[in-house]
Order: C-alpha cells, then structure tokens, then sequence
C-alpha cells in the first residue's frame, strides 16, 4: 500500500503545515461503493481544504456524499467520505465531479493532519 502526504496551508495567512495520508491500492478501509459504482477518483489538501474528485452520473454534489470525522489523537483526524445518494443522471463525467470540504466545515482544527480512509481508484 502506498501513502501519499501532501502538504496543506491554511487559510488564516499563517503558513501551518498539513498531512494527508491517503490510501491506495487494493485495501483501505473504507467502501465507496454504498450504492453505485461511485469512487474516489483523488484527494488534495491545499490553503485548509480537502478536495475530493468522486465518479458521477452528472448530479453529484455534497447533498450525495457524507463526509465521517473522527478525532484519532491531538491533531489527528480521520475523515472517510460515503456516497448517501445514488445518482441517476446521464451526464458523461469521465473524470467526475470534485468537491470540495474546508477543515472548518469539517470540524478539523488547523495544522491538523489527516487521514484519508477511502481507497483512491482513479
């Protein structure tokens, strides 16, 4: 399994360093697919905000997916994004939507690190 960690800046204008350890590969802890063939198709972190790009039919936005925070440690949050609702438009969106989440949204004090649980499959 490889990691990727991206560093993040916040944006009160005071540089803090971020981590994002996101999971790819064949395992990971999370299930993307709750009702479709949605995934993540990738994940940045950047000026206190955590861009998912997840599939669609056309309709998806953040009304579809739930974002699940749970404070492991200090500073530490583990974040597992989940489809809620299927899509049924017929858009083509080959390279799907991203959506985008800020730290504050979230509940996630800045400087924090983060771990993203959803397997990457892009």
């Amino acid at each position: 399994m490889s990691v990727l960690k991206i560093a993040g800046i916040v944006s009160l204008g005071v540089l803090v360093t971020g981590c994002i350890n996101v999971q790819t590969g064949s395992r990971g802890h999370g299930d993307f697919n709750y009702y479709d063939a949605a995934s993540v198709k990738g994940v940045s972190v950047q000026n206190g905000e955590i861009a998912v790009t997840v599939s669609s039919n056309g309709c998806t936005d953040k009304d579809f997916i739930d974002a699940e925070v749970e404070k492991d440690g200090r500073s530490h949050f583990e974040v597992e994004f989940e489809r809620v609702r299927t899509d049924h438009c017929k858009a083509y969106k080959p390279d799907g939507v991203t959506l985008v989440y800020t730290f504050q949204e979230l509940g996630i004090p800045a400087g924090s690190t983060v771990e993203i649980e959803n397997q990457v499959r892009g």
